[in-house]
């Protein structure tokens, strides 16, 4: 029996798509765009809503193989494709990140601990694309079910992931250096670098490192008076900020004042990179800390236990990164 959904309805005729095919039944239909029938206009499925299918379809087939691409290019590389649990009973306790609690425990906001026990083991390159889960609000670029990259490589700098970051840009945009968004075109092949606090003084004239006063920024930007400092500048970053950042290349911002414990630290800053392509936050590079006395004082056995076991085995020097993988898709597709 034939069947399909309707796509145009003539006085004489009505066309469906059916398989990827179009057939034409010689009726008029007495039932709607979008509607799925049969050969005899028997109503199999009542569509609730008007859904492009072939733009749909061109979207879905597109993302499929830049997924496939992305494997493809780490693979070349002699990267480790790893599976890890996205499940687990214990996960760390890290200040900037909200996790899922299920009944059976929490659903894993990234793969880094799992990478990090593989470098641990002596893999040197590993890379995970799955998904992870956050409870952050939802946006078009914030969801609690979202597709994260991770990669690792041991005995690395900051400096060779940018160049891993690099290279799969370009080779997701068709080998391409230059990313054509609207009116704008971002080279793909440069990195621009700021430092957190120069970025505050540029767009907000605000000196956050020797002159900043709480009260007085939360009063000019109306914000919650029991706002914490770096919640204060996580919003004014993101809102006023960001979007001058990778218009031209990419941006990397550095000297974050913030300590991130599974980062190294250089004086007052932890060696974190933040990359920007046309105003989104793409990605977060860590010069990863592998100091097991540091780390189990930090989290103090309030996270995964075997995590602990395996830092204190000893993880190599290594660099890392993870990236907003449906972020980057927007971009390239």
């Amino acid at each position: 029996m034939k069947a399909g959904r309707i796509v145009k309805i003539s006085k004489q005729t009505t066309l469906v798509l059916s398989n990827d095919n179009l057939i034409t039944f010689p009726f008029k239909s007495k039932h709607s765009l979008n509607d799925i029938i049969d050969e005899n206009d028997n109503l199999l499925v009542k569509s609730y809503k008007s859904i492009d299918f072939k733009n749909a379809l061109e979207k879905t087939n597109k993302k499929y193989l830049l997924i496939d691409k992305t494997k493809q290019f780490f693979k070349q590389q002699g990267f480790l494709e790893a599976l890890t649990p996205k499940l687990k009973k214990l996960y760390l306790n890290e200040r900037h990140i909200k996790k899922i609690k299920t009944r059976y425990g929490y659903l894993v906001p990234s793969f880094e601990i799992e990478h990090k026990k593989l470098l641990c083991l002596g893999f040197e390159k590993v890379f995970e694309l799955n998904f992870a889960y956050r409870d952050d609000f939802e946006d078009k670029f914030h969801s609690k079910e979202f597709l994260m990259l991770e990669w690792y490589r041991a005995y690395a700098k900051p400096e060779d992931i940018f160049e891993d970051f690099k290279e799969l840009c370009k080779f997701l945009n068709d080998s391409k250096d230059i990313l054509e968004l609207d009116s704008k075109h971002i080279n793909l092949d440069r990195f621009e670098f700021f430092s957190y606090e120069e970025l505050f003084l540029k767009y907000l004239g605000l000196d956050i490192l020797h002159f900043f006063d709480k009260k007085k920024i939360i009063s000019k930007y109306n914000l919650e008076a029991n706002l914490t400092k770096s919640q204060v500048l996580d919003y004014l970053f993101a809102t006023h900020i960001e979007k001058h950042l990778g218009n031209n290349c990419i941006s990397i911002v550095y000297n974050f004042p913030d300590f991130t414990f599974l980062a190294k630290k250089e004086g007052k800053y932890a060696k974190r990179y933040e990359f920007y392509i046309n105003g989104i936050e793409i990605a977060n590079c860590y010069d990863e800390e592998n100091d097991f006395l540091r780390l189990e004082k930090y989290f103090n056995k309030q996270t995964d236990p075997e995590f602990i076991d395996y830092m204190a085995f000893g993880m190599p020097k290594a660099s890392g990164i993870a990236l907003g993988f449906d972020r980057l898709l927007k971009l390239i597709m």
